[in-house]
Order: structure tokens, then C-alpha cells, then sequence
């Protein structure tokens, strides 16, 4: 009888790979300074050799290091502090599972194996310079891959450098959306902040997950002095208007 191997997503074994590379740089700001000052370098001397397309090709692949680098520290900074001190043990100090479990976190290993997922998860969809809903509460987040997109998009507009046009449109596109999503964000807290008598229920609610993105529906009604079903229907009204921006970008 045939055996069937469950096939492994590539795109977390990418991410996995990048969150490791980020904790074997000893100096992570020298390094990236570094990388910043060679990339200048090597794209000077790319204009003395435009028709030498090796080195297009290897500047490419260190502002694609470069970028990996920044995606992973997006998504670092935005973990709850359990998230961060698992990532602490597990991917800088090299400590299994069990250890995490039994010495460290006092959590189950089922549920360092879910974060772990949800983690790499975060960062192969930035690689790949895609948002989810779950990101919508997250200022930074969107902002960070904003600034992505342009280091990539300006590459290829600035330099002219050969490029799939089908795949440079889509980043300009996603751009474009994500551009929409944090006018938004930003408008609601705007709202809220000029709201001095809280009577702008949605937007105060919105405005106050936005800079408290981890708290949960319960915690949020008591934050805000609200029901939890108002909560959750302000929330769910919220999410569904930044759907249209996710769907697009897709």
C-alpha cells in the first residue's frame, strides 16, 4: 500500500530560515548597516557596468537579505512578551521545546508548537509581502510593509533594472492597498483623540485596539468602559470595511 508524506510548506521552512539567520548576526545593526553601505556601493558600480547583469543580480539578492532581516524584526516587535521570550529561548539561545516547557515558560508543548507555527506563519506571509486581517490592528506593522515595498518598488523604478512587470505591478498594488488601510487606521485614532466626550463609540473602540493590539474582547470592554457586544460588533464592522484592502492585495 502507497504512504503518503505530508508535503512540507516551503514558504515556513523560508521563514524559518530567516528567523534563524536573524539571531546567527551577532551585531544585527552593524551587519545591517554594513549590508546598507555595500548595497550603495555595489549599485554605484553598477552604473559604471550596466550591461553587467551578474552584479544587478547579486545586488538584488543582499537588499533581498536586507529585507528579510526587516520583516523578521517587524514581526518580532509586535509578539506579546510570551511570543517574544519563546522566540528568546528557542531560535537565540538554541533550547528545545521541552526545555521551553519544563524551565522556562511553564507552558504546554502543544501550545509552543502552535506559536511557533503562528510565528513563522507571520513572517512567510511578510516575505511575501501579504497582510491578513489579523495584521488590521497593527499600526506598525502596516507602515513597516509599506516602507518594505518601497525599498523594493523604488529599486526597480529608480534603476531601471529588468523586471517582471506582471510582479512589479502587483507590489505597487499591494502597496497601494495597504496605503488605504493605514489612512484609515490612522483616521479612526484622529477621530477618537478630537472625541473628548467619547461619544464616537467605533471609532474609540477601533482606536483603542489600535494601541492595544493584544488585548482581548473582555479586556478591551473594560478598557473602554463598554459592553463586550459592542466591542465585538464595532470590531467585526471595522474588520470587514479593511477586508476589501487584504482581498485586493492578494
Amino acid at each position: 500500500m502507497a504512504t503518503y508524506k505530508e508535503v512540507p510548506d516551503f514558504g515556513l521552512c523560508i521563514a524559518e530560515q530567516a528567523l534563524r539567520r536573524r539571531f546567527e548576526i551577532a551585531n544585527k545593526s552593524a551587519s545591517a548597516a554594513s549590508t546598507k553601505y555595500s548595497l550603495q556601493e555595489l549599485l554605484a558600480f553598477c552604473k559604471l557596468e550596466p550591461h553587467e547583469s551578474n552584479l544587478y543580480q547579486y545586488y538584488l539578492r543582499l537588499q533581498r537579505g536586507l529585507v528579510d532581516l526587516m520583516v523578521v524584526d517587524t514581526v518580532l516587535s509586535n509578539l506579546p512578551e510570551d511570543r517574544q521570550k519563546f522566540v528568546h529561548y528557542k531560535y537565540e539561545l538554541g533550547k528545545s521545546n521541552v526545555w521551553i516547557s519544563t524551565q522556562a515558560l511553564y507552558i504546554n508543548e502543544a501550545t509552543l508548537i502552535k506559536w511557533n507555527r503562528e510565528i513563522l506563519l507571520n513572517i512567510k506571509n511578510l516575505l511575501f509581502y501579504s497582510l491578513t486581517l489579523a495584521d488590521v490592528y497593527s499600526v506598525m506593522k502596516v507602515i513597516n510593509m509599506i516602507h518594505i515595498l518601497d525599498v523594493r518598488i523604488n529599486t526597480f523604478n529608480d534603476e531601471k533594472i529588468p523586471v517582471n512587470e506582471s510582479w512589479l505591478r502587483n507590489l505597487i498594488q499591494k502597496r497601494s492597498q495597504y496605503k488605504s488601510m493605514l489612512n484609515i487606521m490612522l483616521e479612526s485614532i484622529r477621530r477618537a483623540s478630537q472625541d473628548t466626550d467619547k461619544k464616537d463609540t467605533y471609532n474609540y473602540i477601533v482606536a483603542a485596539k489600535l494601541k492595544n493590539s493584544h488585548l482581548n474582547g473582555t479586556e478591551l470592554a473594560q478598557y473602554c468602559g463598554v459592553s463586550c457586544s459592542t466591542v465585538t460588533k464595532h470590531l467585526s464592522t471595522y474588520r470587514q470595511s479593511m477586508r476589501k484592502y487584504i482581498s485586493q492585495a492578494s
